[in-house]
């Protein structure tokens, strides 16, 4: 069965720069007005790389403000296909180390097209209007307003696991929604509620309009 990862939460760099880190016996967190934050979802821009063996760092601009990526030993891999410049998806903890606040990334993507840092940034606009220049908000989640519009909705493990695995095995050219729902024979609006709690989740991404893949 896939193991159930944490909601990936779309936020501006500065959030992450002002929300208050929590760290725990169990697990580090961070508390943006009363949400824990587990694991986030950032575009941005690559200003600057360095790598050593068995260590590699970047920096990622979203406009709002910098962060750093620290990966070690085979995490390094994640940063080894970037160059400066690019335009990147990252998907990872917030971590934090003598004073400093950094992301240790999950998944890192070359985004092809630098509209994709612009759609980003309307999106956060949309979400956060001020809070790339002070978090006043409680985040919301991603497209939060179409799942409320299906309250009785909920994500079934059994429905979860059969659109992930159907997912899966089409990876070469992603798949679209009307794909999912013509080969699992389940209603498009169903099927579209599942989706945003899988690209909530971080579990899914759309890598091109209208194409999802499995993040793997």
């Amino acid at each position: 069965m896939l193991k159930q990862r944490n909601t990936a939460y779309k936020l501006w760099i500065s959030q992450i720069s002002s929300g208050k880190y929590i760290s725990t016996e169990d697990q580090n967190y961070l508390d943006i007005n009363g949400s824990q934050i587990f694991r986030v979802n950032i575009i941005g821009n690559i200003t600057f790389l360095n790598s050593s063996e068995g260590y590699a760092s970047a920096l990622l601009d979203d406009g709002s403000g910098v962060i750093r990526l620290k990966t070690w030993q085979q995490g390094t891999q994640l940063l080894s296909l970037l160059n400066l410049g690019d335009i990147a998806l990252v998907i990872g903890r917030v971590k934090e180390y003598n004073g400093e606040r950094y992301i240790s990334p999950d998944m890192v993507k070359r985004l092809d097209d630098s509209n994709w840092l612009l759609v980003r940034q309307l999106e956060l606009l949309r979400e956060y209007p001020i809070s790339h220049k002070q978090d006043t908000e409680k985040p919301a989640l991603f497209h939060e307003e179409k799942i409320e519009d299906s309250p009785s909705f909920r994500l079934t493990p059994a429905l979860r696991n059969k659109m992930l695995e159907f997912i899966d095995s089409n990876t070469s050219d992603g798949i679209g929604v009307d794909d999912i729902t013509s080969n699992l024979k389940i209603d498009k609006k169903e099927i579209e509620s599942a989706l945003f709690e899988l690209i909530k989740e971080g579990a899914v991404y759309e890598y091109k309009p209208g194409r999802l893949k499995l993040l793997q």
